[in-house]
């Protein structure tokens, strides 16, 4: 993904004014590249024009502060009165110099006030350090590696790399982690020495060591209830309609990636109030399925352009090596589709793209049940039950099989021991609260992010209204009996567009507001299918199963067997895979043979280790 960049070197040695570590991310020859060096620093950010277009860094009037940003801010005509109350301001209104300028009244607190998608890196000379600040979800990644005097920095791993003195060693923990959830989850990387400056924090580099503070995390208010679901319902979609307003002050050119669920449609919702009927929306799937289906419905409804991509899995074979670029390795390559919008949507028709990210979680609990409340009741470890409610791709039983005995050693319980990092820096003491922050923390804050917005940034830019600091705060104060099973979500929704509550989600192929006794019939429907597969099952002894009817976007079970099977084996059952250090040859070998013969469904088993073995010969090899 386009961003920052940079190097500080505190050693004595001058840098070389050719460095340009940045050259990794041009994609495209219309991309902006913004630089600036002395002997000791160089600052640096490719961009697309899009959003901050102002040429970075911003300086201040003596050049001992440099900054650059990539992202962007909202809610800048706030900041810039303030600043003018002050006697600070001269009439500089980008969001670069805005944030200069918030740094030198306020120091590197200032980045709390700050509300938007950003990261930031900030050269300060009067004290020699250098400071990198994330926005509160870090949803624009920027990683770092130290040796000696120097650091490095990027908003991609592979500007690190372009100094051949950074070592490129694997870590056998984030291996296990990529096999077991499909992403890394945590701060780390593929790469041992590389890191990844955690959300809402600042990282400090002195020229000695690295300072990492947090200044936000995810607080949840477990007091009383402070109104009814209306109340609730009412405030969130003011805050929306407020973070959707904000957003649009970068006057962009606005696209609406559309699925079947609830979380794009309400968002879609008010984006048409606000620009009316003709902005973009876009969708992908398999032939047929409810999530086209239904987001069609909703595209019309919403009285948008609609644009509806088939897939039959050919993306991930087209798209391996871009994904692989955009996401360091770090998403298990099946669940890259996000590039079938990126490829097909014409970039003249928009510019940024936008999602419903991280809604379902914050207003509905995705992950709850009532299970969550009674785990301990029943004598299961928390830590355990967490761990194990995160999507699995690979068990570990397989994984124990899988690796070599010596390699084994070095990841047994790693990804557990992760999980109970997470855990441990929640405040939280409802074991709900606790639920929903592991989640937001490892599958919502990696895989999810990476999924639907890392993947489009080689031809768009992204905006994501759901994190806005404001609506972000308030849906940390709804209390968990209204975020089961989506109560004020699905309240709200009704309440602000019932026409949109009518079209069924993908998911449960339901509506929101159904008569009772169509939803009655539904429910008696899905009994009878349920228990004849059952009975079938047992009294044939297994011999006569009915399959469950796909209904989700992908077929990814299949298409691993048909369309993809050639390049699959191509790629794991090379002499390179098999020779490789980490697993026994005639266990792969097993498991790819067993998949396709169907005997075993080893979808989720072999496509974080093509996603690994692409990442070996495309970062190591």
């Amino acid at each position: 993904m386009p961003g920052i960049y940079g190097i500080v070197d505190l050693s004595g040695e001058h840098l070389n004014a050719q460095t340009d570590i940045g050259v990794a991310m041009k994609y495209e020859p219309w991309y902006v590249h913004d630089r600036w060096t002395d002997d000791q620093v160089l600052l640096g950010r490719v961009h697309q024009g899009i959003l901050s277009p102002e040429k970075q860094p911003a300086s201040n009037h003596d050049g001992t502060l440099k900054l650059v940003l990539h992202g962007y801010l909202v809610d800048l005509d706030h900041h810039i009165s303030w600043l003018k109350r002050q006697g600070r301001f001269d009439d500089q209104q980008s969001p670069s110099s805005v944030a200069l300028c918030l740094y030198q009244r306020l120091g590197e607190c200032f980045v709390e006030r700050l509300n938007g998608s950003f990261t930031i890196a900030i050269w300060d000379g009067v004290h020699h350090r250098l400071l990198l600040l994330t926005d509160r979800f870090g949803s624009r990644p920027v990683y770092y590696t130290q040796y000696r005097n120097k650091l490095l920095f990027g908003s991609e791993i592979k500007c690190l790399l372009q100094d051949k003195r950074v070592q490129r060693r694997v870590d056998p923990k984030s291996v296990a982690s990529l096999l077991t959830f499909g992403t890394v989850i945590g701060d780390r990387t593929l790469f041992y020495d590389i890191e990844k400056v955690p959300s809402g924090s600042v990282l400090e580099f002195d020229g000695q060591s690295v300072k990492v503070q947090k200044y936000w995390d995810f607080v949840y208010y477990e007091g009383p209830a402070k109104g009814t679901i209306q109340d609730y319902a009412d405030e969130m979609g003011r805050l929306l309609r407020q973070a959707i307003r904000r957003c649009l002050q970068t006057n962009s050119k606005v696209g609406l990636a559309l699925s079947g669920g609830l979380d794009s449609r309400i968002v879609g919702g008010y984006l048409a109030q606000e620009l009316g009927h003709g902005f973009h929306t876009y969708s992908f799937g398999r032939s047929r399925c409810p999530d086209l289906s239904y987001a069609s419905q909703v595209a019309k409804a919403l009285g948008s352009h609609h644009h509806a991509f088939i897939t039959n899995g050919e993306y991930v074979q087209e798209n391996a090596y871009e994904s692989l670029l955009l996401t360091e390795g770090m998403l298990d390559l099946l669940d890259t589709q996000t590039t079938i919008v990126s490829q097909n949507a014409k970039r003249s028709d928009v510019s940024v793209f936008w999602t419903g990210f991280m809604l379902d979680l914050l207003w509905g609990g995705s992950y709850l049940s009532w299970g969550v409340f009674d785990w301990k009741a029943r004598g299961h470890e928390f830590v355990d039950s967490l761990h194990n409610r995160i999507p699995i791709f690979m068990p570990v039983e397989v994984q124990k099989r899988l690796f070599r005995p010596d390699f084994w050693t070095q990841v047994e319980g790693s990804t557990k021991e992760t999980v109970g990092q997470v855990l441990d820096n929640c405040e939280a003491e409802q074991d709900a609260n606790r639920a929903d922050y592991v989640f937001l923390r490892t599958r919502v804050q990696h895989f999810t992010m990476m999924a639907n917005l890392i993947l489009l940034t080689k031809k768009f830019e992204y905006q994501i209204p759901t994190i806005d600091n404001d609506l972000l705060e308030y849906s940390l104060t709804l209390p968990v009996e209204m975020r089961l099973d989506y109560r004020v979500y699905s309240k709200a929704m009704i309440e602000q567009f019932p026409s949109l509550a009518r079209i069924p989600l993908s998911g449960t192929r339901l509506s929101l507001i159904m008569t009772q006794g169509r939803s009655q019939i539904r429910y008696v429907s899905d009994r009878i299918n349920k228990s004849l597969r059952y009975r079938l099952k047992r009294y044939s002894r297994g011999r006569i199963v009915l399959p469950h009817r796909n209904r989700e976007w992908h077929d990814l079970k299949l298409w691993s067997r048909t369309t993809l099977r050639s390049y699959i084996e191509s790629i794991l059952l090379s002499d390179r895979s098999l020779s490789t250090p980490l697993f026994r040859p005639e266990v792969l070998r097993q498991l790819v043979s067993d998949h396709m013969k169907n005997s075993a469904n080893g979808t989720f088993w072999l496509s974080p280790l093509l996603t690994l073995e692409l990442w070996y010969q495309a970062f190591i090899d």
